[in-house]
């Protein structure tokens, strides 16, 4: 395909990023293959799975083999060196890659109030067109055991650990907080609330102090959007906004919950709500590339024809994709060999975007 001019300077300016500097003309089929990976043009009328995502299976990279490579990077650095054009991008300190490590916090504690069940049972009653006593009688399904009262010590309430853990190697994560849901809610959006009571560091608080000690401590807090917030702008600037009324802090990253994403809509949305820093570009069910890059980007305005003032920084592995069922169920040990796969194939200054739940 023939690039427009601001499509062009789109690409032509990731290849200079990874080049640190100015570069000669780049090969035109080398520009149309950078625009169409970090556009997400694949995407655009590509099928999609039951959580309404597009997923690796549907992926050109899948189909050849190449989905745990970053084979953009791979292309766009092999045209360098044939150039003789040194990397660019340099970490500090001499680092050869960096990792982005963020949380997206789903649930706050393994004992919700009833109130929280009530909630869930409402929302699955009301897609159901159920009525009110049938609501009731969701609250007695197997699924809903966990949902008890209680004082007892909660195995979720180790956040404080987590955090003295990064702490104790030198590094800060992401804390991607979900709001309460005045939208359209969807039943796989979370139920707990910023008032909701918890335990951190020992003391009694609620979902609201933890985002204020977490913020105060020098942890990022951002949004994770609901399942419907995915392509209204509205809908996300007021949930930045609980956010930033927890945290005491101004909101700047966000992962949309079940990485729930339209290419051609979801980044213009977060980026007209104020947001700056996005990693929902990963997979649900599996590891690897979805854009080919372990390098951040700017974010494409398919609407517009136009780059955008949001950092796409890429989700290569997800705790989910890793362990639960219906992805890949690997153990422990299947897990480190996957790692040790896909770091083997990395290029020098990668990112790499890690989500990790807290785990008991």
């Amino acid at each position: 395909m023939a690039l427009t001019p601001a499509q062009h300077d789109y690409a032509f300016g990731f290849v200079r990023s990874l080049a640190g500097g100015a570069v000669p003309d780049v090969p035109a089929a080398l520009l149309e293959t950078v625009f169409s990976a970090l556009a997400r043009t694949e995407e655009e009328n590509g099928p999609r799975d039951t959580w309404g995502n597009w997923d690796w299976q549907y992926s050109a990279a899948n189909r050849s083999g190449n989905l745990y490579r970053p084979w953009l990077d791979e292309a766009v650095l092999a045209w360098l060196e044939g150039a003789e054009i040194p990397r660019g991008r340099r970490w500090p300190e001499g680092k050869r890659f960096a990792m982005c490590l963020t949380h997206d916090v789903d649930v706050v504690t393994d004992r919700p109030k009833l109130s929280e069940a009530w909630r869930y049972a409402r929302t699955l009653g009301q897609r159901a067109g159920a009525g009110a006593g049938e609501r009731f009688s969701l609250l007695r399904r197997p699924w809903l055991r966990r949902y008890r009262t209680g004082r007892a010590t909660d195995v979720l309430w180790h956040y404080d650990r987590w955090v003295k853990e990064e702490q104790r190697h030198g590094f800060r994560s992401t804390f991607l907080m979900f709001p309460e849901v005045h939208c359209r809610r969807h039943l796989w959006d979370c139920t707990y609330r910023m008032s909701d009571a918890l335990e951190y560091d020992g003391q009694r608080t609620t979902v609201a102090g933890m985002c204020r000690t977490l913020a105060d401590a020098g942890w990022d807090v951002g949004l994770h959007g609901s399942y419907y917030s995915y392509d209204d702008a509205a809908v996300l600037r007021e949930q930045k906004q609980q956010i930033e009324a927890a945290s005491g802090q101004e909101v700047v990253s966000t992962r949309q919950h079940y990485l729930h994403y339209e290419a051609t809509r979801t980044p213009a949305a977060q980026s007209q709500a104020g947001l700056r820093v996005d990693s929902t570009l990963g997979f649900n069910r599996n590891l690897g590339f979805r854009s080919g890059t372990s390098q951040p980007w700017y974010a494409w305005d398919a609407v517009a024809g136009a780059s955008l003032p949001l950092l796409e920084i890429p989700l290569v592995v997800l705790d989910v994709s890793l362990f639960s069922a219906g992805a890949l169920e690997y153990s422990r040990e299947d897990t480190v060999v996957a790692h040790a796969e896909l770091a083997s194939q990395l290029p020098d200054q990668t990112i790499v975007v890690e989500f990790l739940v807290p785990h008991p």
